[in-house]
C-alpha cells in the first residue's frame, strides 16, 4: 500500500513540474537575450512584417527579423504610430510610458484622433 502511494505521489509530482516548466508569461526581455522570432511557413524568419502571436498580441518583425522592443514605430502602409512595450507586443487601449495614448487599434490618439503621418521620400 505504501508502494502504490508513494508511487502515486512521484507520478503527480513529475506532472506538476512538467506543468509549470510549460507555463508561459510574458517578462521583460533584457541583459543576453534575444528578441522574439516568428517563423513562416517555409521555416523562415518574418522580415519587415506584423506577426500576430497565438495569445492575439502583435508584434512587429525588423529587417533582422527580431521583434522591436521598448520603441515607437512608424508604418509606411497606413502612416500611424504604434509603441512596443518591454515584452515586444504593441500597446493598445493605454498610455504608453512617455504618456502618449494609444487607441484600440494600438495607433497613437492626439485629441481624440489617430495621428497619421505620410511619408515622404526626399
Amino acid at each position: 500500500m505504501k508502494t502504490k502511494r508513494l508511487f502515486f505521489i512521484v507520478i503527480m509530482l513529475i506532472f506538476s513540474l512538467n506543468i509549470i516548466a510549460f507555463a508561459e508569461e510574458r517578462r521583460p526581455l533584457g541583459g543576453n537575450e534575444r528578441r522574439l522570432t516568428a517563423l513562416n511557413e517555409d521555416y523562415l524568419p518574418i522580415k519587415n512584417a506584423w506577426h500576430q502571436e497565438y495569445d492575439g498580441a502583435w508584434i512587429y518583425l525588423d529587417h533582422e527579423g527580431l521583434a522591436l522592443q521598448n520603441t515607437w514605430f512608424h508604418d509606411p502602409a497606413d502612416g500611424k504610430w504604434y509603441y512596443f512595450d518591454e515584452y515586444c507586443y504593441m500597446l493598445h487601449d493605454t498610455t504608453t510610458p512617455d504618456g502618449y495614448t494609444v487607441g484600440p487599434d494600438g495607433a497613437w490618439v492626439k485629441d481624440g484622433q489617430v495621428v497619421i503621418e505620410a511619408v515622404t521620400n526626399n
